[in-house]
């Protein structure tokens, strides 16, 4: 598990490698991940974009960015939490994404880039 807070915005990831969509013969590697981010703040916060930095273990570098998250752009009231699965494939075992969202105060209207922690995803007989 990661975690990362930035301005009472804490990110915690969890994941997950998906043997049933992958197929190493094929260079084909499918890793899942659960996203959970909770407003520890005292206003409410809505997600409005993301960005992703997604590297393989040959060190290609993939960017994603695009607005909100699985098609949502989600308020999140203080002192609750808002849960999302997804899913990244590789060609090589390993690779790691981090990155951030684009949040907007409710209240005062001001933006806040909130830090997406890093995070390995590794097929688990890699490393035995």
């Amino acid at each position: 598990m990661n975690i990362a807070v930035t301005e009472g915005i804490q990110v915690v990831v969890e994941t997950y490698y998906n043997a049933a969509f992958s197929d190493p013969k094929l260079n084909h590697f499918l890793f899942g991940y659960k996203i959970s981010i909770s407003n520890l703040g005292t206003d409410p916060v809505k997600l409005l974009d993301r960005h992703w930095d997604i590297v393989d273990g040959a060190g290609f570098i993939r960017e994603v960015d695009g607005p909100g998250v699985i098609g949502l752009q989600p308020v999140i009231q203080p002192n609750t939490t808002f849960s999302y699965e997804s899913a990244c494939d590789f060609t090589t075992p390993i690779g790691n994404m981090s990155g951030y969202y684009v949040m907007r105060n409710h209240i005062s209207r001001e933006r806040i880039q909130v830090q997406i922690p890093l995070f390995i995803m590794e097929v688990p007989w890699l490393l035995n």
